[in-house]
């Protein structure tokens, strides 16, 4: 088979090496690529007629609009990376949105954003992709003794559920903080003096939030998450991750505060599954198929 060069896209709102929303997940995705014996390249903006495009952001609010991006990023070349849940409430999926999807290739995190979608559209060809925690990101950043330390940090949309969490955490008398506007390196070094890194749900799907714990787990750091509709192609229960009912969290929390063997225990386990062989031939495999 003959595969040409993969171009993974970020759209973004200037030409910048400013890490945003969604980088974390493409240089995942290119650590893995490159492994796996693929030629892989990053672009910011710009789209590669020679090369299988695959595209991230093109459902944000500063991406170009949609028949603009049909325009120059063709079908036969191109690839949407859907990183939205797709679930109503969600501002960023709307039947523009779905039928733009319609036309192209579609690779997602997770199988049942595809189910959700191709049920709304049943055009939509979509499959999953793995996307696994970069270990590049252990060491992509600087750290800062002027960092603000805590028990427990939390980042991404605000939303009751989540700050209702943290103020519980707090009022068992740990320290907690919510991060915003940082990603990439950035937050890696919000985050790299904290104990332990929280995923709670704003959707009512409960589709685990990958992109969030990708950073803490290269960085062995302890992450505990809201129970998960997980993808299929890689065990996540394998990751370290402690999984628990929402209104387990607060006590999840303060048991691995208080039992440091279990972060160890935790820690190690990460490094294994961040370090596993198996995630090449499950990314080779999964771009071969897509290619067919």
């Amino acid at each position: 088979m003959n595969i040409p060069p993969i171009n993974l896209v970020l759209l973004k709102r200037f030409n910048t090496i400013e890490p945003s929303f969604f980088d974390d997940t493409v240089y995942s995705v290119e650590y893995f690529l490159k492994l796996a014996g693929f030629e892989t390249y990053v672009s910011c903006n710009i789209v590669d007629p020679r090369a299988l495009n695959i595209i991230w952001g093109a459902h944000a609010h500063f991406s170009p609009p949609l028949d603009q991006i049909l325009e120059i990023a063709k079908p036969e070349f191109s690839v949407i990376f859907n990183m939205e849940q797709i679930a109503f409430g969600n501002s960023f999926v709307s039947e523009e949105y779905l039928s733009f999807l319609s036309e192209y290739r579609v690779l997602d995190y997770n199988f049942k954003n595809i189910q959700a979608m191709q049920e709304h559209n049943p055009r939509i060809r979509a499959s999953e992709f793995p996307v696994l925690p970069s270990p590049q990101f252990a060491s992509d950043f600087q750290i800062s003794s002027e960092k603000e330390s805590s028990d427990v940090v939390f980042w991404g949309a605000p939303s009751d559920r989540r700050f209702n969490t943290l103020n519980a955490i707090i009022a068992h008398g740990n320290s907690a903080r919510y991060i915003s506007n940082a990603y990439g390196k950035y937050l890696s070094q919000e985050i790299y003096n904290s104990g332990i890194c929280l995923n709670v749900h704003a959707l009512q799907t409960g589709i685990f939030e990958i992109a969030r714990c990708l950073r803490p787990l290269a960085m062995g750091m302890p992450v505990v998450s809201e129970v998960s509709q997980l993808p299929k192609l890689v065990d996540w229960h394998q990751s370290g991750i402690f999984f628990c009912e929402y209104d387990q969290i607060v006590d999840c929390c303060q048991n691995l505060l208080d039992n440091p063997k279990l972060v160890n225990q935790a820690i190690r386990k990460t490094q294994h599954f961040v370090h596993n062989k198996d995630w090449i031939e499950i990314t080779r495999n999964t771009i071969i198929d897509l290619l067919k």
